[in-house]
């Protein structure tokens, strides 16, 4: 949801030939009156009753679903070969970046250096659903971002087992084992090793597939652009370009994503597949841009992939954690771990056998 935006526009010598901050005071909601005037505004339609066959859909039915369009009149001199930056949803949290602090940038760079500061750490954040937008992103935060949300059950289910380990007489109790010191390390060892199971096999893996999977909807959808859909060859190609002067995290990392896009690919073999035909029809015989695949393949490929991603969804940290928190809260946590394994193994299987399946029919039809 976009609650406020500014709009830069810099000429090709980098210096400023428009800014504007849009926010509620001059937000329109009638297209004919706000196309028709002079001044400087935007407007939003939130009656539109199309439906969006591109992904954005209720849980209820993707068939009942609605988009939101409008747009924004600025009033700017004639120029071919600017740049336009645009900055979404400023907050108050953020203490160096205003309207007012922005409408004193004169030029590219002093934007481009700019940095969003929060709140000190002493002071509370506001839950106000501000989500600032610049679309600045580097193939490095994305990285980390993977690994971090990756990384985080390591102290999570030690914790997990070290309170098996403490607490389990419910659990003895029912499989009929005598509660002496002995019983309860090897318990407990027996529960991290299905903890490491469940982390490395389920999430790494889990997690993995449903990324993959989110991106070659979002690659058929909105392209290259809208997509963070990878392949290892590139990725190779990157990490053999890195040079001695390159900082060591940064190759490490990127060895680390080399085998990960691996792993995407080797899980998804009818997938590369028709990314093979496609790109040998549309491409250059590696490759293929998806505005150069056919709309109605691409609109075919959305149709048999949008009923899947709700269920790969599910694959991800949301629905997984409420599970973590129920089996903590009932005391049960060693249970989470068979719940992991099993029960979102099976989800997995399905997710990935529709979507291969469906994938291998396209292919055919090449």
């Amino acid at each position: 949801r976009v609650k406020n935006i500014f709009i830069f526009i810099f000429k090709s010598d980098g210096s400023r030939l428009y800014a504007h901050y849009f926010d509620g005071s001059n937000l329109g909601t009638r297209t004919d009156i706000m196309a028709a005037t002079k001044n400087d505004g935007w407007w939003v339609n939130n009656t539109t009753d199309k439906t969006d066959k591109y992904g954005a859909y209720t849980l209820s039915s993707p068939d009942d679903s609605k988009w939101t369009n409008g747009g924004i009149r600025i009033k700017a001199p004639q120029y071919t070969g600017g740049k336009l930056y645009a900055i979404a949803n400023i907050d108050g949290d953020m203490i160096n970046v205003s309207p007012e602090s922005l409408n004193l940038i004169r030029t590219e760079s002093d934007l481009l250096a700019l940095s969003a500061h929060l709140q000190p750490h002493n002071q509370t954040l506001q839950r106000n659903g501000y989500f600032p937008m610049t679309g600045k992103k580097s193939p490095l935060g994305r990285i980390l971002d993977g690994a971090a949300g990756f990384t985080w059950f390591v102290p999570i289910y030690t914790a997990m087992t070290w309170r098996f380990y403490q607490h389990h007489d419910l659990e003895f109790s029912w499989l009929g084992i005598a509660d002496t010191p002995q019983n309860a390390l090897i318990a407990a060892v027996i529960c991290y090793g299905f903890a490491l199971w469940s982390g490395f096999a389920g999430i790494s893996g889990q997690q993995r597939l449903a990324d993959y999977y989110i991106n070659t909807h979002l690659f058929f959808l909105k392209g290259e652009k809208g997509s963070e859909l990878d392949t290892s060859r590139r990725q190779q190609e990157i990490l053999d370009q890195m040079t001695a002067e390159t900082p060591w995290y940064e190759r490490w990392f990127q060895k680390s994503y080399v085998g990960y896009t691996k792993a995407q690919e080797k899980s998804t073999p009818q997938f590369q597949q028709l990314m093979k035909c496609l790109s040998e029809k549309y491409g250059d015989g590696t490759s293929v841009s998806a505005h150069d695949i056919p709309e109605d393949f691409r609109e075919a490929f959305r149709q048999k992939s949008l009923p899947i991603i709700f269920w790969n969804g599910l694959l991800t940290f949301n629905f997984r954690s409420f599970w973590l928190f129920l089996f903590c809260l009932i005391d049960l946590p060693a249970l989470y771990f068979l719940f992991e394994i099993f029960g979102m193994g099976l989800l997995t299987w399905y997710v990935n056998h529709r979507h291969e399946t469906f994938c291998r029919q396209l292919a055919e039809k090449l």
